[in-house]
């Protein structure tokens, strides 16, 4: 008799995680909150809010694995790539987890083929999972027009 609750109880806590298309609610929150204070997006600053989002943070996603390896090969990373360096101070964007991800974007969009292993498989992850992300934030991006239109 206790059993089936308690199932039900901990099925519930790990789902209500998660929006319909398997975003975290965190993801989405974020995409609300800087989307809308963003009037215009261009590319750059949209592969920054891509690269916060809450997937990619190894608290909030047991999949992401920190390796010591991390702290050697993507400073390295990080000077190679130009347009990683951001000059942002805002909350997210600093973090370790968002700046390893944005740097790997970076390096599967100018196709880099000089990773480490680790590193191959970090970024066929974020690649994987940048479309339905992206969907997100474009699903945000038309309420806040709809929204607009609106006049709210």
């Amino acid at each position: 008799m206790i059993v089936l609750p308690v199932i039900i109880c901990v099925w519930w806590q790990k789902s209500a995680r998660y929006s319909g298309d398997q975003i975290l609610i965190d993801t989405t929150q974020l995409y609300w909150i800087f989307l809308s204070k963003t009037a215009s997006i261009i590319v750059k600053r949209a592969i920054m809010i891509l690269s916060a989002s809450r997937e990619f943070d190894r608290n909030r996603n047991p999949l992401i694995v920190d390796r010591l390896s991390d702290n050697v090969e993507l400073p390295k990373l990080f000077r190679e790539l130009p347009d990683v360096q951001e000059k942002t101070k805002e909350r997210p964007f600093q973090l370790p987890y968002c700046l390893k991800s944005r740097t790997l974007l970076h390096a599967h969009l100018t196709r880099l083929t000089t990773l480490s292993d680790d590193l191959d498989k970090d970024k066929r992850y974020i690649v994987k999972k940048s479309p339905y992300l992206i969907n997100e934030m474009i699903n945000i991006e038309a309420q806040l027009v709809a929204l607009g239109h609106a006049g709210r």
